[in-house]
């Protein structure tokens, strides 16, 4: 994160924030310490209302991709909210038993998402 002033991470595992901090975050946000917030809100207090330049998310959850959204800049509150369909970026699917051809579909360019069937 070259160049970044502020780096915010957020998790619900705090023992996170102290590996975050060896990395360069700056800041943490526990979601569950902020029950009446929303991750992107605590996102816009911690930014003065305006939201990241850049945000990750790296679960594929959509209402977590949704909350990255909000926290931008690049999403307005006079916008109307989107949900991410995440079908449309799941590509695959396989059994648990086969995690290790599933890896090696992830480095293909037509696979966005696989779905792992645990069989239950």
């Amino acid at each position: 994160m070259q160049g970044a002033s502020t780096i915010i991470g957020v998790d619900i595992n705090e023992k996170k924030a102290a590996i975050g901090e060896a990395f360069g975050m700056t800041d943490f946000i526990n979601p569950r310490n902020h029950p009446d917030k929303s991750v992107s809100d605590l996102v816009k207090d911690m930014t003065n209302g305006l939201g990241v330049d850049y945000s990750f998310e790296c679960t594929g959850v959509a209402p977590l991709l949704n909350e990255a959204l909000e926290a931008s800049k690049i999403v307005h509150s006079t916008q109307p909210k989107f949900e991410i369909e995440m079908d449309k970026l799941l590509t695959h699917e396989t059994r648990l038993e086969n995690i290790k051809e599933a890896f090696e579909m992830l480095k293909k360019h037509e696979c966005l998402k696989i779905l792992i069937n645990f069989g239950l």
